[in-house]
């Protein structure tokens, strides 16, 4: 990973601007990009035209190796195949005319097809970046609010090698994976409290952050992700750290030492202390040290015991107590409203006045449990770290509609008095398709790709296609095996399956059969739809590795490409790179995709089918509702929330000074969990 390679995954292409004219060199890129898929706009076609000659050979060497990891190799593609190619519209000929206006400005030749690569969404735009706003991509990652793509935790240790403490921390880093992350690598990270070093700690020993590890691997509370069933993570012991080791975790720790926060966790503290020798190092961490000192020679009570002390006195002390640590306050308010009925006006007051000071992303998990409380409990788990299958969440008492609707108008009131106090955003219009797309709380389950995708997202197929091919590629010595299973909705639905052991299950429905060589060390399987013909509304797309070695370990590319011929042939769409992703999920049987053959999506899905209750696999409706049903809280309601407390929600995009479009968000998790706070 360098840092052309950072900057092309999020889009943009950065370059030095030395004052020289390199079309020639500069066309030469573009040319690449194209045959893969994506187009420099005009700005950053200029800009890239300015910089030396060796500096585009060398950028185009790497970006093209890149693309070709990923998505195959695009050799020997010419201008003219591209632009013949059936898989490619809104581009014609004429773009031949435009590259030979490089190499001969004086030619009298129409310009005007530079429109037909810049304004078809055929093509993934690369934009021009400042150094400035590469700079800003490390501010970005380090603040989101949810889990970091594995490819972005490598963009955080590739700018703490390259650029250290030139890089902006911010002011806190709201999600304990990504701080433990950062401060394991060495980065002086903004730690709030001690139990944030703990977590660091575990994460230096194990790779996870998760210091509430139940024995028997019992989950922990109702709506909570901080969980883990590896049972290598159960009871782990602490590593025997260094001295740079020690004196990353000791300097954290002086800064927030804190014994009554401490003893809640006395012996994995105290074990911990064994190990980092604080004595040695009573100078230069004197608040660690003490703190060591008092968890070990004296009876600290946590501030735990004096919650459970106030409410032994009585429920109103003791809420006010709870009030004191408002985070907590919100993580209990199920348990507080569900075994205190009695008391449930005095709780919702007190969340009312404490709400406000609750971080943005207990606020989130809040509102997605309370949201889906009365949802079917087979529809209710959470995928854990480290596991392959999704954990059913316990069954909950009923909570009246009245309690849960306050409890989620209490939450959006509060959010809307966060976003009121920000900057004006004036007439705000938003595309109605960004109800397609689910808010992105969870970024360990996108998948590693250049185009970048949260699971359950609907996204566009192109209109007016004959055949749609899905396909699974891969390059590592396995057999997997691709196969499709088409459905309508209802529960007595007739499903059928397209695999190489039933190539044709329908006159519409064509399989490539089993493992079909690509070229030296590459193979594919590939299934066409004629979508003319099809009587049916879903597709749904799996993927098997018969060795059973995970398909993440393998690094296999799926996708689907789209084409105006009825005979596409079987060449390879390397630059489809758009509509594939490297398959994340843990598990050598994974359910990849769905096509909504009706609304013309696909819905990103990319999950272990072993992580599927039996009950939802064997029942057409409910596999349906559990995969694609359009997600509860979306992208679009966050942004309407926005816009009403900022400012105005039009309906008329022409009335509008600010336009949130489907294609801004639906592959940009960044720009979306921005807005998230």
């Amino acid at each position: 990973m360098n840092k052309n390679e950072i900057a092309f995954r999020k889009g943009f292409i950065t370059c030095p601007d030395n004052g020289q004219d390199n079309k020639s060199e500069a066309a030469l890129l573009q040319h690449m990009f194209l045959t893969f898929g994506y187009v420099m706009t005009e700005e950053a076609f200029n800009q890239v035209c300015k910089s030396d000659p060796a500096f585009i050979k060398e950028y185009h060497q790497e970006i093209e190796a890149l693309l070709e990891d990923y998505i195959g190799t695009a050799k020997g593609k010419t201008l003219s195949e591209i632009v013949s190619d059936p898989t490619i519209t809104g581009v014609t000929t004429s773009l031949l005319s435009w590259f030979d206006l490089i190499w001969s400005e004086d030619a009298d030749v129409d310009t005007t097809p530079v429109e037909a690569i810049y304004n078809t969404k055929t093509f993934n735009q690369i934009k021009y970046f400042t150094e400035e706003s590469f700079m800003g991509i490390f501010t970005s990652l380090a603040q989101i609010n949810a889990a970091l793509t594995p490819d972005d935790f490598a963009t955080i240790e590739w700018f703490a090698k390259e650029y250290g403490d030139k890089n902006k921390m911010p002011d806190t880093i709201p999600f304990k994976e990504n701080l433990c992350m950062m401060a394991s690598i060495g980065l002086d990270v903004p730690v709030k409290t001690s139990t944030d070093v703990l977590r660091i700690a575990v994460y230096m020993s194990t790779g996870t952050s998760f210091i509430n590890l139940p024995p028997k691997m019992i989950r922990l509370n109702a709506w909570s992700r901080e969980l883990s069933i590896n049972p290598r993570y159960v009871d782990a012991k602490f590593k025997k750290f260094n001295r740079k080791d020690r004196r990353i975790i000791l300097a954290l720790l002086d800064k927030v030492a804190n014994p009554r926060e401490m003893v809640l966790k006395r012996n994995r503290w105290i074990k911990l202390g064994e190990i980092l020798h604080p004595g040695d190092y009573s100078s230069a961490y004197p608040r660690a040290f003490k703190a060591f000192d008092k968890l070990r020679n004296t009876d600290v009570k946590s501030w735990y015991s004096d919650v459970d002390a106030a409410f032994a006195d009585s429920f109103e002390i003791g809420l006010s107590v709870l009030m004191g640590r408002p985070g907590e306050f919100g993580r209990r308010l199920d348990a507080l409203l569900r075994n205190n009925p009695k008391n449930r006006g005095q709780v919702l007051l007190a969340f009312k006045e404490c709400g406000g000071k609750i971080s943005s992303k207990v606020l989130w998990e809040l509102y997605t449990h309370f949201k889906q409380r009365d949802m079917p409990n087979q529809f209710r788990s959470v995928k854990i770290a480290g596991a392959r299958a999704a954990v059913a969440l316990p069954v909950l008492s009923a909570m009246s509609t009245d309690t849960v609707e306050e409890v989620l108008t209490t939450i959006l009131e509060i959010f809307f008095s966060k976003f009121a106090a920000m900057e004006s955003l004036g007439a705000v219009y938003i595309d109605e398709e960004l109800k397609k797309i689910p808010l992105p709380t969870d970024m360990r389950t996108i998948s590693s790709t250049l185009r970048v995708s949260v699971r359950g997202s609907r996204l566009p197929l192109e209109a007016g296609k004959k055949v749609l091919r899905t396909f699974v590629y891969w390059t590592a010595g396995v057999d997997l095996d691709l196969s499709m299973t088409f459905m309508n909705e209802g529960k007595d639905s007739q499903r059928i399956v397209c695999s190489y052991g039933n190539t044709r299950p329908a006159p519409f429905i064509k399989h490539s059969g089993d493992v079909i060589p690509h070229h030296e060390g590459e193979w594919r399987e590939f299934i066409d739809i004629t979508l003319k013909n099809n009587s049916y509304r879903y597709g749904i797309l799996t993927v098997r590795n018969f060795r059973g070695t995970t398909l993440e370990d393998v690094g296999a590319l799926v996708g689907f490409a789209e084409f105006d011929s009825e005979n596409p042939g079987t060449g390879w769409l390397a630059k489809a790179v758009g509509n594939s992703f490297k398959v994340s999920a843990q598990g050598s049987n994974v359910v990849l995709l769905a096509i909504d053959f009706k609304t013309n999506e696909w819905i990103l899905i990319d999950q272990d089918q072993a992580g599927i209750p039996a009950e939802i696999q064997n029942d057409s409706s409910a596999y349906l509702e559990y995969f694609i049903a359009e997600p509860k809280i979306s992208v679009y309601d966050i942004l309407k929330m926005h816009a009403e407390a900022r400012g105005t929600h039009v309906t008329e995009i022409e009335n509008s000074d600010l336009v949130f479009r489907f294609d801004d968000f639906c592959t940009s998790y960044e720009k979306v969990a921005g807005y998230m706070l």
